[in-house]
């Protein structure tokens, strides 16, 4: 059996270089395209991650809410105070998911990805403020750094 000459480690690296070298000649459109597709996936994950939360927070707020008005015992009607806000958790993520939905999923489905740029920069913002939701926020903020890149530089544009 022959022995090549090159160790397979400087092999890896001639690889890995010639790869590279590869990714930065494509042109402006096609790593655009590549950075719109990046972003519809992660546009798409906060997305069903932002719901999943949504039906969660729902459905506990309706059964801490339910508990607190069928309760006779002292210590189980102190929850009463949590009917107007299982009220506001429902109407909030309600609206938020319209918001992400109308504004940030649909428009980078259709390719619209400069629509879709500065409400999923104001969802990323807003998830990340919210303790309990920073995951859908990053990925929210990371859609928008890669909605960005999608739309290719009129410089570059051959």
């Amino acid at each position: 059996m022959a022995r090549s000459s090159t160790p397979p480690v400087k092999t890896a690296i001639l690889i890995s270089a010639d790869l590279f070298r590869r990714r930065r000649a494509l042109p402006t459109a096609y790593r655009a395209e590549a950075h719109g597709i990046v972003a519809e996936s992660l546009i798409t994950v906060a997305f069903a991650l932002q719901l999943l939360t949504s039906v969660i927070l729902i459905l506990s707020a309706a059964v801490i809410t339910s508990a607190s008005l069928e309760a006779t015992a002292p210590a189980l009607s102190t929850l009463r105070w949590f009917v107007p806000i299982g009220i506001a958790i429902g109407i909030g993520t309600g609206l938020l998911l319209i918001v992400a939905y109308k504004w940030s999923y649909v428009p980078a489905r259709r390719g619209y990805y400069l629509r879709a740029r500065t409400p999923t920069l104001a969802l990323g913002v807003l998830f990340v403020v919210l303790i309990f939701t920073v995951v859908i926020g990053v990925l929210y903020l990371f859609a928008y750094g890669r909605l960005r890149d999608a739309e290719p530089d009129p410089d570059e544009v051959v």
